[in-house]
């Protein structure tokens, strides 16, 4: 599998020298998990069109994309502030708290969203 556009993994005859992927994996609670956050802030819009361009990418045919599927559980959350970045918030949500001061406390009614993600988070280590 060539990773680049360059001629990696590729030898001077043209074949391919690359290292082929791993053997599937013996124990389910092994893989690998990958977390994805965006959108903490309102003011993080640019994390949107990266969170889009990953999920475009991450669920295409591209044969990478593919092999990441095979070998990684990916565990996302597009917009982890939906109401702050709903009402524009720059920091805080509905209750004018700001959520990156309470990961450490999160409470489910005054931060939900806080209090889901580290519940799923906790579930998956």
């Amino acid at each position: 599998m060539v990773v680049s556009s360059s001629n990696v993994g590729v030898d001077e005859s043209g074949a391919d020298d690359s290292v082929s992927p791993p053997p599937p994996l013996p124990n389910a609670s092994k893989i690998p998990v990958v977390f994805l956050m965006s959108r903490n802030r309102s003011s993080d819009s640019p994390t949107s069109f990266v969170m889009q361009g990953f999920l475009d990418f991450i669920l295409s045919g591209h044969e990478i994309a593919a092999e990441l599927r095979d070998y990684v559980i990916f565990k996302v959350v597009p917009v982890a502030n939906p109401d702050g970045v709903f009402i524009g918030n720059t920091r805080c949500n509905l209750l004018g708290q700001d959520l990156n001061r309470h990961w450490h406390d999160a409470n489910p009614w005054a931060q939900p969203s806080v209090y889901a993600i580290r519940k799923v988070y906790h579930i998956v280590q």
